[in-house]
């Protein structure tokens, strides 16, 4: 399928819809044990609610244009990754049940859906309980040797919102960083930003050409900043992944041969290959990415940010978005995540402006359910 002409607004909103569908049909099963193939295909009650994988996502969208739009009205803005952790001390507030960060960033932690303790995982929140606002982990200073997927699930933002390849893979490794330290959690994290970042900005190549070349400068990356055996471990999995796409086993199968998806590459291998196997349905990838006895909620959040990226809003089933929570949010988040900040130092709106009461006063600019 000739996918180049997809405009870039639809692809955002398929990549961050399509991963809060693929999370939502993945977390009612993530706890599973003995799924059949195909098992989950629609919403227990035709409502499909998100993990904490969606929450964090979104908190990366908004920590990424608080701090772009401080940096236009202020003058003054933390780097990107700081910005991105600022906003998840703020989730962290939130699944502790806690009033929103005094001198936080997000508006979103106060939308109550964004306040329900939805499975969090433990390594994150043991990574972001003791953060001040200054002691912030880095690649070669890291706070844990965890490799588990929560550092890839909410990564997609970063693929979309930098314009240069490069940079968006060394965005994506420094914010895996920031709550897992793992050679293989960064790499994965890295490689998983680069292919959205492929797939948002570079329509001239297919999916294999842009896979192709997310995995290339991911490895030149690796290569830089790590021993050369953990880049041999995420290029071997990868592997496996393109092979298994091309086999006629069933994808029950396939998938038991690359893992169950808790760390973070297998959770990327797993995503690419039901992505590669189904490269022009969006339920059909998405589908075969949550049925497995593994971190389904977390693997489904990858497929659905690559396919939904791929394929566009447009491709995804009326049915997923209809019935999927709020809709309304995630396509508000997706369309500021495309604009980005939408106006000069020169032409600053004024307060009553919605895009400066979310992105400067940190105030929904309206009500959500």
């Amino acid at each position: 399928m000739d996918t180049s002409n997809i405009e870039k607004k639809d692809r955002i909103e398929g990549c961050i819809l399509g991963g809060a569908i693929g999370d939502a049909l993945g977390y009612q099963c993530e706890f599973t044990s003995g799924i059949k193939e195909r098992e989950y295909t629609t919403f227990e009650d035709d409502y499909g609610i998100f993990s904490d994988d969606t929450q964090m996502m979104l908190f990366t969208i908004n920590g990424l244009l608080w701090g772009n739009t401080r940096g236009v009205i202020r003058g003054i803005a933390p780097t990107p990754d700081v910005s991105i952790l600022l906003a998840y001390r703020d989730w962290y507030y939130t699944q502790q049940g806690l009033p929103p960060v005094e001198n936080g960033v997000s508006w979103i932690d106060k939308v109550p859906a964004m306040r329900h303790r939805r499975a969090p995982g433990f390594t994150c929140l043991n990574a972001l309980e003791g953060f001040d606002g200054n002691n912030v982990p880095t690649i070669k200073e890291p706070i844990n040797q965890s490799k588990g997927c929560g550092c890839t699930m909410r990564v997609a933002p970063v693929g979309i919102f930098k314009n240069d390849l490069t940079e968006a893979i060394e965005l994506g490794a420094k914010s895996a960083a920031l709550t897992h330290g793992h050679p293989l959690g960064i790499i994965s994290t890295a490689f998983m930003a680069g292919l959205i970042y492929e797939i948002i900005h570079d329509t001239a190549h297919q999916f294999n050409g842009q896979l192709h070349i997310a995995f290339e400068y991911t490895n030149q990356f690796a290569t830089k900043n790590f021993h050369r055996q953990y880049q041999q471990d995420f290029t071997n999995i990868m592997r496996k992944a393109f092979q298994l796409s091309r086999n006629n086993a069933h994808d029950l199968a396939n998938i038991k041969e690359l893992g169950k998806g808790w760390v973070a590459e297998e959770a990327v291998a797993i995503a690419v290959y039901c992505c590669m196997r189904h490269q022009d349905d969006f339920a059909d990838a998405v589908i075969a990415s949550v049925n497995h006895d593994g971190d389904s909620d977390s693997t489904g959040i990858l497929a659905g940010n690559i396919v939904g990226a791929r394929l566009g809003i447009k491709a995804i089933p009326s049915y997923y978005i209809d019935h999927i929570e709020q809709k309304d949010l995630l396509l508000e988040l997706a369309d500021d995540l495309d604009s980005g900040v939408p106006f000069g130092t020169l032409d600053v709106p004024d307060d009553s402006d919605p895009w400066i009461t979310k992105y400067l006063h940190r105030k929904p600019a309206k009500e959500y359910n």
